[in-house]
């Protein structure tokens, strides 16, 4: 019993010493260490503990940062800088520096979660158990920064996942799955130790390779290679695309372009740019609800969500946040298409070798305000002042930016937004805006570069810059908005309507159409008035040379100029009497707001300047030795659009691309320069031009389609001219009245606001709406639009003809004829000519007193004109209407006809007024136009036009128009310049008769100039006398056209019912 009693005690004694043993080994290594560094772990406070400011510190600061941060202690001490030490200074800068880092939410994520990390680390050890506890805790404890900084880099780049893996976790856990054995708390020690400059964010992409941070688990030499490594094992079958949009936090919506042949996701364009390569990890650990992201083909868009929705209302109210979460989603896929759209609408005008400078990662950096935006709220760069999205994505990547007051800037490849918010209305002219000054260069002026004086806002506010729609009517070239369905707009709908260079010409010169129109009914109102009146109404636009040497300044002897706008004198006022009068004075509408609201003085060069619509402007200048002023060339810019094209007018006038040849001519790269080589000869001066241009609608103004408005809250519908310059003479007596000047200059009522610019505005939306945006024409007889002169012409040169021409190099010349101008052979006729029964005008000038009817082809009046023997047959088989005009300049006359279908060229003769017809020159079919230069000055002229067609070797004359009358400037007698009739429309009864009262007005008129001949487009349903007596034949419609001597000319409609 004693030795059963003793056993039994020993047994006791065993077991109670073999229990402890028993409870030691239970818990695991991991464990132990765990619980013996968990506590001192947590206690590294990130943002104020030395050691680990040291640990992420740059390598160096720069003398700049430690001066300024010493001026920032000195002012809040109350010291000098100077007795601010360095040390103070740097241990301030890495406090700053940690908060750069981005690593603090990381960081307490970390220490939230240590006790299980260290764990279940140190138990993946192969050699835990060996070491033992005690091993692990002084080695984690001596290294307790560099260890806390290895996980926080982890959690804050690496904690997403693949499939069911997280690589966070694969990392830490599961090292060996990458066929690499390493010791993770060695390597974790190692990334903490590793520095600031490798451990900022945005080095994250260069730590993979030899030798590099992620060596000691990876072979992959890259990130793109690591993340490829991991999807093969995690998710063979998903793309890396499609893996990436769905796993990243951020909104990311992709717009690329059909042209686009790349043909690669947004992950493949970030990976392959050396620039992009960091942001792929931050955007797959970011927030929700933290970063948006924007690319097409040529642009990466960057903003914070907080920018746009009140982060509080996440908790403070969830249903409302969760609508405005909706609407913001829905700004950004309309941003998305309408940042594509502009992109997309360059990719279609510009030249086939530069498409390719359109496919770019060009970085656009959303505004950084805060929402809601109660004062002006610009996020901290880092802290609690800080959006989310800067925080976790903008300041880690050096991105983030202080604000400016602008609403965009355009930093070399990069956009940054600082007013103006990126999916916005407004933010989509920003875009436009700055893009353009990285575009406009190399892509908009097809490689030419700004033209020498013409400085960078030039081409964006004003001319390539959408406007946005509460903006005062403007030329505007909608590049970007999508509008189709507003009504109320004074542009195109949406960048769709411009799929080539010739759509962007026609849609211009649609605008001008009505323009040039609306500006004319003003003038034509406003110049019946006083000398004081027109004082009132018209202010004079000069030409001032720029003082200031400009960095683009051009050749040696280049000046540019600047726009002034100054008020009219009494005597200046009375001298002026016709549009012509208006063109030459360089006269702008009074209401024209030059600086601000003021309507006048000096703009500014290099200003934010637009075009106004309905501000009459009738000048047209030009600079002999440079550039003329901002306000000018950007109007000038359309106006050569309009009529020359994109890169026939406007790209030559706002570019270098004649720099080498006037180099190569010894001559200043001047407007008078470019714009010979862009007129070819057709004009000498931009005034000329400008009066081409004006005289063109107004030999049209009766054959405007009807256009319904709605004025003064009624509907009217404008179906001739005459309503129209009834409305207008309406507005301008209002206007006149109600109108006047400030003590600062302004007026009491704006530009916009006014009686005539108000009813402008309605007559423009109406065409603009009619003819869904300028694809038809206002005209009725217009079927396609003319074509101006292909290339330049030699001025002054007797013997050149143009590219393409095919005029008869043995014609006469008298006076140095010009060069023909093509122009459009598919136009139809005034007045639907053409048809057989068609009269043509005679060779008589209807001056003669007792003329008895209608002019007929080959009546030989007493001023039959003596015809040369030209080879030309002059049997006119089928009449055709062909009405030739002739407008005067110093020493140069230029005619224009209708073309005449079937013809194959036009013969255009002349003489002195007294002297013998020759022929001075034979055109093509493609000619409407021909310049008769190196006139006499004071000289009378006459001329007259055939149009021929070849048959078996021979000229048939199909038509021939009456002869036109000219005097160049100077001499006793002017020119007729209005024409107007009573009435443009009459019915009349079959064998009744009724009177026109027709009435021809210029400067200096004699009584010849006068007078007026009529010719019936179709006398067997109306005939007019010499003296205006339309008689009815038969049932039916005709035109009668009344002609002055120089051609100009009125047309009646006339209706003949049965009696």
């Amino acid at each position: 019993m004693k030795n059963l009693k003793i056993a039994v005690i020993a047994a006791v004694l065993m077991a109670a010493l073999f229990v402890p043993a028993i409870t030691a080994s239970a818990a695991s290594c991991g464990e132990t260490v765990s619980q013996n560094t968990a506590a001192d772990l947590q206690a590294v406070d990130y943002e104020t503990d030395e050691i680990i400011g040291e640990l992420l510190a740059p390598s160096r600061y720069s003398a700049v940062e430690k001066l300024n941060k010493k001026t920032e202690i000195a002012r809040r001490e109350g010291k000098s800088p100077a007795d601010i030490t360095d040390e103070q200074a740097i241990k301030e800068l890495n406090q700053d520096n940690v908060k750069v880092m981005s690593l603090e939410e990381a960081f307490a994520e970390v220490q939230t979660e240590i006790g299980e990390i260290i764990r279940r680390v140190v138990d993946g050890a192969a050699d835990a158990k060996s070491k033992g506890a005690a091993f692990y805790t002084d080695k984690i404890l001596q290294n307790k920064e560099k260890l806390l900084l290895g996980l926080t880099y982890l959690e804050r780049l690496y904690d997403f996942d693949m499939g069911e893996h997280n690589i966070k976790d694969v990392l830490l856990y599961e090292p060996g799955v990458y066929g690499v054995s390493t010791d993770v708390l060695d390597w974790l020690i190692q990334i903490g130790g590793a520095g600031g400059d490798t451990l900022k964010i945005s080095n994250n992409a260069n730590v993979f390779g030899y030798g590099k941070l992620f060596w000691p688990v990876t072979y992959a030499g890259t990130l793109d290679s690591f993340l490829e490594e991991n999807r093969q094992k995690w998710i063979p079958d998903i793309s890396m695309e499609e893996w990436f949009v769905q796993e990243s936090p951020a909104y990311i919506l992709e717009q690329s372009s059909d042209w686009d042949s790349k043909e690669t996701g947004i992950y493949r364009r970030l990976s392959a740019d050396v620039a992009f390569r960091a942001h792929i990890l931050p955007l797959l650990t970011v927030s929700e609800d933290s970063i948006y992201m924007i690319a097409n083909s040529a642009t990466i868009t960057y903003g914070i969500v907080d920018c746009y929705i009140d982060r509080i209302l996440r908790e403070t109210d969830p249903a409302r946040y969760g609508e405005l979460r909706e609407q913001f989603q829905q700004q950004l896929e309309q941003a998305a298409r309408q940042q594509k759209a502009f992109i997309d609408v360059w990719h279609r005008i510009a030249k086939p070798e530069n498409k390719e400078l359109l496919s770019s990662n060009r970085v656009v950096l959303d505004s950084l305000r805060i929402d809601p935006d109660t004062t002006v709220q610009w996020s901290d760069k880092f802290g609690e002042n800080a959006a989310r999205g800067v925080r976790e994505f903008f300041t880690p990547l050096n991105l983030y930016g202080a604000y400016m007051f602008a609403d965009g800037v355009a930093e070399g490849t990069r956009i940054r937004y600082y007013a103006s918010k990126a999916l916005t209305e407004r933010g989509f002219a920003t875009y436009a805006h700055e893009l353009t000054h990285m575009l406009v260069s190399e892509l908009m002026l097809n490689g030419y570069g700004a033209r020498d004086g013409m400085l960078a806002e030039v081409f964006t506010r004003g001319m390539f810059e959408p406007y946005e729609l509460n903006d005062p009517p403007a030329f505007n070239l909608n590049l970007i908005y999508d509008r189709l369905t507003v009504s109320d707009r004074y542009h195109n709908g949406a960048p769709q309507r411009f799929q080539d260079e010739a759509d962007l010409q026609n849609y211009v010169r649609g605008i001008l159409d009505v323009i040039y129109t609306l500006d004319y009914a003003e003038a034509n109102v406003v110049l019946t008035k006083s000398a004081e009146e027109k004082m009132k109404w018209f202010h004079k636009l000069e030409q001032i040379e720029d003082s200031e040497i400009r960095y683009n300044q051009g050749q040696e002897g280049a000046r540019h100029n600047l726009d002034s706008v100054r008020e009219l004198t009494l005597d200046e006022a009375e001298k002026l009497n016709t549009i012509d009068d208006l063109i030459r004075e360089s006269m702008i509408a009074s209401r024209y707001e030059v600086n601000g609201t003021q309507t006048t003085g000096t703009a500014a060069r290099n200003g934010y300047y637009v075009v106004p619509l309905f501000t009459a402007n009738y000048a047209g200048v030009q600079n002999d030795c440079g550039v003329s002023g901002d306000l000018m060339i950007r109007r000038q810019a359309f106006e050569l659009l309009g009529e020359y094209g994109y890169y026939g007018g406007m790209v030559p006038y706002i570019s270098n691309q004649y720099k080498e040849a006037a180099q190569s001519e010894q001559a200043i790269l001047s407007d008078q320069y470019v714009l010979k080589k862009i007129f070819g000869g057709s004009y000498d001066t931009m005034a000329d031009f400008k009066t081409a241009m004006f005289q063109r609608r107004i030999e049209k103004l009766d054959e405007l389609k009807p256009v319904t408005i709605t004025w003064k809250n009624q509907s009217v519908t404008i179906n001739h001219f005459e309503k129209l310059r009834l409305l207008m003479q309406e507005a301008v007596e209002s206007d006149l009245v109600q109108v006047s000047v400030l003590p600062g200059g302004a007026n009491n009522i704006r530009a916009q606001e006014t009686e005539v610019e108000r009813l402008k505005q309605e007559i423009f939306k109406g065409y603009l709406i009619q003819t869904e945006d300028f694809r038809e024409s206002i005209y009725q007889t217009d079927s396609t639009p003319e074509e101006p002169p292909e290339s330049e012409g030699s001025p002054g040169d007797t013997n050149s003809e143009q590219p393409g021409g095919t005029g008869d190099s043995g014609s006469q010349q008298p006076g140095g004829a010009d060069s023909e101008q093509p122009g459009n052979a598919g136009s139809q006729q005034p007045g639907g000519s053409g048809d057989s029964g068609s009269q043509q005008p005679g060779g008589a000038d209807s001056e003669q007193p007792g003329g008895t009817g209608s002019q007929q082809p080959g009546n030989t009046g007493s001023q039959q004109p003596e015809q040369p023997d030209t080879g030309t047959d002059k049997k006119n088989t089928t009449p055709k209407l062909l009405l030739c005009r002739v407008t005067s300049a110093k020493t140069s006359h230029t005619l224009r006809w209708n073309s005449v279908k079937s013809a194959d060229g036009y013969e255009i003769y002349g003489a002195e007024s007294n002297g013998t017809y020759k022929r001075l020159r034979t055109v093509s079919k493609k000619s409407d136009t021909w310049k008769h230069k190196k006139l006499k000055k004071g000289k009378s002229y006459k001329y007259y036009v055939t149009a021929y067609q070849k048959a078996g070797g021979k000229k048939i004359v199909l038509a021939k128009s009456l002869p036109v009358y000219s005097t160049a400037a100077g001499g006793t007698y002017g020119n007729p310049s209005k024409i107007t009739a009573k009435k443009t429309y009459v019915s009349v009864k079959s064998g009744k008769k009724v009177r026109l009262h027709v009435q021809v007005t210029g400067k200096k008129l004699s009584k010849t100039g006068k007078k007026v001949r009529y010719v019936s487009s179709n006398p067997a349903v109306a005939k007019v006398s010499g003296q205006g007596v339309i008689t009815g034949k038969k049932r039916g419609s005709c035109t009668v056209y009344c002609i002055a001597r120089n051609g100009l000319y009125k047309k009646v409609k006339v209706k003949v019912n049965n009696k």
